[in-house]
């Protein structure tokens, strides 16, 4: 009974300390509990930790965008109506970090909204009527008839190269920056609609903290 007690144990005690670990790689110093706090404490402090959900906005972001600058349409006239927004968000995938996450993240609404649209089954259905409708707030008519049409689609080559002309150097000299994203797998083309849902319900609740 005693070796089975002394097992038990252990594990808790690997356990509890995976927990701590966890929480010391999403929690800034002040909000980590005190040494030596219940388990149930870090996991509390996790769940509402404003750092941990910060992360999860950030990589929300940056999965959209990677995803958005994958997009090409092998119509020249659509891929050309296309290139300003994937230049736009090169940009912003530069830019973006937790320091300005509030900021930026309003930056990847119309990419993902785009990127839904892409994944409507029956764009021409009620449904993708409702989409297209949203996305008018955002994109000329070039890029609609493109996507009503399926024009777009994800690529799924090893390499893209995207050439990003900066906004601020724009009047004085262009400047061109080669942004290439390697996928190692086909698989990674649907990993930004994974992450994607996995931290919606985290974001939700970030804005419900905001608003409090």
């Amino acid at each position: 009974m005693l070796k089975y007690f002394n097992a038990d144990m252990n594990t808790l005690v690997f356990e509890y300390g995976r927990l701590k670990n966890e929480a010391q790689t999403v929690l800034s110093i002040e909000e980590m509990p005190e040494e030596g706090s219940k388990a149930s404490a870090y996991v509390d402090v996790i769940n509402n930790s404003k750092s941990r959900l910060i992360k999860l906005q950030l990589n929300k972001a940056e999965a959209i965008l990677k995803r958005f600058l994958k997009v090409r349409s092998f119509i020249a006239e659509y891929e050309a109506a296309f290139s300003p927004f994937k230049s736009k968000a090169a940009d912003v995938l530069h830019e973006i970090s937790e320091e300005n996450i509030d900021d930026m993240f309003s930056e990847a609404e119309a990419p993902e909204l785009f990127l839904e649209a892409l994944d409507t089954e029956n764009i021409n259905g009620p449904e993708g009527f409702r989409i297209l409708g949203e996305i008018n707030k955002y994109y000329p008519m070039q890029v609609q008839w493109g996507l009503a049409g399926g024009q777009y689609f994800t690529d799924k080559s090893a390499y893209i190269e995207i050439a990003v002309t900066s906004a601020e150097e724009a009047s004085e000299e262009v400047i061109v920056e080669d942004v290439r994203i390697k996928e190692f797998s086909e698989n990674e083309s649907d990993s930004g609609n994974k992450i994607s849902e996995g931290v919606t319900e985290d974001i939700c609740i970030a804005g419900e903290m905001k608003k409090s």
